[in-house]
């Protein structure tokens, strides 16, 4: 067997590992990144962002689990803000649940502060100082949020909370693209691509997202 042959048999070999590999992440990517772990918790965390659809999914957990309160975090809204009456995701999306007909004693809404940087940590932390404000002593929370960001979500708020609070997380898929073909949509693979490397981002540096 001369040299060529065996440079041409390693090179075939790495194709095909690559090649391999690359079917393997396609195939458990997505499902990786878009979790579902809810844990037992009397309040359910909403992430003030989602789509409508996600709201109305939010408003079916919340009715169908044993939830005491459903807390709506979010910062500004970085567009339309002057015609807008609610001037940060949390409120608006609160206000959707109320006229969605949830009942306002049970709806909290948590606004997080403008940052360039760092949106769902400023949001946790908004959220562990209302915590901390209540009076009852909470143990558990489960995280409402849309498809791909629910690992790096319950991740960023695990870190803000502390192991004092155990965070479970529910995925709603997006609705503006296939989740079984991600990859086969602009939406889909920008989404799962950002999202995947914000979470190897953020677990490699320990920062924060």
């Amino acid at each position: 067997m001369s040299i060529f042959q065996v440079v041409a048999g390693v090179i075939l070999s790495l194709i095909f590992l690559c090649i391999t590999l690359l079917i393997v992440v396609v195939k458990n990517l997505y499902p990786f990144l878009a979790t579902t772990n809810p844990v037992k918790a009397d309040i359910l965390v909403v992430e003030g962002w989602l789509p409508d659809s996600a709201i109305e999914a939010a408003i079916a957990e919340f009715q169908q689990g044993e939830y005491q309160q459903i807390m709506v975090t979010g910062g500004p809204i970085p567009q339309g803000s002057y015609l807008l009456k609610y001037k940060t995701y949390a409120e608006l999306a609160a206000a959707t649940l109320l006229a969605l007909g949830l009942d306002s004693a049970k709806v909290v809404t948590v606004p997080a502060p403008y940052v360039i940087k760092d949106r769902t940590f400023t949001a946790a932390n908004a959220l562990k100082q209302k915590l901390c404000d209540s009076i009852s002593t909470v143990q558990a929370i489960n995280l409402l949020t849309l498809s791909v960001h629910a690992r790096r979500s319950q991740y960023v708020y695990q870190k803000a909370l502390g192991p004092e609070v155990e965070v479970g997380v529910i995925s709603i898929n997006d609705p503006s693209y296939d989740s079984t073909r991600w990859w086969s949509s602009s939406s889909g693979f920008k989404w799962v691509m950002i999202e995947a490397i914000s979470y190897l981002y953020i677990r490699l540096f320990n920062l924060d997202a």
